[in-house]
């Protein structure tokens, strides 16, 4: 009889579930003062504890959720707190969306942070604590120098170590320079139509020119200009002495590569170290353009590192070109190159003039 009553226990009995912990998971993005990122949290849990399922079938739709977004909203706005600087930064939440992870369905939310600085870090989780005890907050800190991750276990607030970012060295600065030059189609189409007529002297007539010294000379006094000057404006637009709208500079840019290349069409040749030299100008402030996109908070290392490093590469271009040229001088391939090569910087600096009109 007693194993008739134990078999009908067991037979009666229901498939017994285990409760899994709640998860949410946040990601946090910290470059300088800029903090961004998002949080995701188990529609699930949420319905728990927001009651989202308005019709009680069991399920909660993206009708369902959208409806109750506002509620969500302030849920996680009282329980998600950043602070920065022993301030509370102000906290903006972006539309949300569901994503599906191999969990189910999350609702995700994007968030703008605005602190008042990030030297002092941290970070207060409530989410969830309220109705799960078990509930763990995942949280993936991304900054320029590295990722981390952490685990939040209770609502207690959590500091928030961020590595100081090294700012770039001077070697840096200089390749930053260098890669700029030989990336800069504007500034190597003006440096090539600089240095295509060097070959060539006005005697009584036009001659391919005889020593290859005075040649190299003529280059380096031509391209010394174009640096020198280049460095000066890049100087007195990085320290704030000189402010012109970038549409203009590049303007600008564009209109040089115009005159330079009529100036070889027409076979002006003469006054060629005042026009690197205007030219040049005109670039340093293209090159101070470059910089304060690399770096806002560069300093007089980086900037000489930088200037350096452009007058390095753009040498690097000269000392390719001129012997080149000085070797073909005297063929139909020089003159095409001359020419050809003149008519077709034209063109494109005129497409590019267009363009920034």
């Amino acid at each position: 009889m007693l194993v008739w009553i134990v078999l009908a226990i067991c037979a009666s009995a229901g498939v017994a579930r285990a409760h899994k912990p709640s998860d949410a998971h946040v990601a946090i993005a910290v470059d300088g003062d800029r903090v961004h990122g998002s949080i995701g949290i188990a529609v699930r849990d949420l319905d728990g504890a927001l009651d989202l399922d308005g019709d009680g079938d069991g399920r909660v739709t993206w009708a369902e959720a959208q409806a109750a977004e506002p509620r969500i909203a302030a849920y996680v706005a009282e329980r998600f707190e950043l602070s920065g600087d022993g301030a509370r930064c102000e906290l903006a939440l972006d539309a949300a969306a569901l994503v599906d992870f191999t969990d189910g369905a999350y609702w995700t939310v994007p968030f703008r942070a605005a602190c008042a600085g990030t030297s002092a870090f941290a970070l207060t989780y409530r989410i969830l604590f309220d109705i799960d005890a078990q509930h763990r907050g995942l949280v993936q800190v991304q900054t320029p120098a590295g990722k981390q991750t952490l685990v939040v276990r209770d609502g207690m607030p959590l500091a928030i170590d961020l590595p100081e970012q090294a700012r770039p060295g001077v070697a840096v600065a200089v390749a930053s320079g260098v890669r700029h030059v030989l990336t800069s189609p504007p500034y190597l189409l003006v440096l090539a139509c600089l240095v295509l007529p060097l070959v060539f002297v006005r005697r009584a007539r036009w001659e391919a020119a005889d020593a290859p010294r005075a040649v190299l000379a003529d280059a380096a006094h031509v391209f010394g200009g174009f640096a020198l000057a280049s460095a000066s404006s890049m100087a007195l637009a990085a320290g704030g002495v000189i402010d012109l709208p970038a549409r203009w500079i590049d303007l600008a840019i564009a209109l040089s590569g115009l005159g330079v290349a009529a100036i070889n069409l027409g076979r002006v040749v003469a006054a060629r170290w005042d026009l690197s030299c205007e030219l040049g100008l005109l670039h340093g402030l293209g090159a101070a353009l470059a910089l304060r996109a690399l770096d806002a908070d560069h300093g007089a290392l980086a900037l000489l590192g930088f200037a350096l490093g452009t007058a390095i590469g753009g040498a690097v271009v000269v000392a390719a070109l001129v012997p080149l040229l000085f070797v073909i001088r005297r063929t139909h391939a020089y003159q095409a190159i001359l020419w050809g090569g003149s008519s077709l910087a034209g063109a494109v600096a005129l497409v590019w003039t267009y363009r920034f009109l």
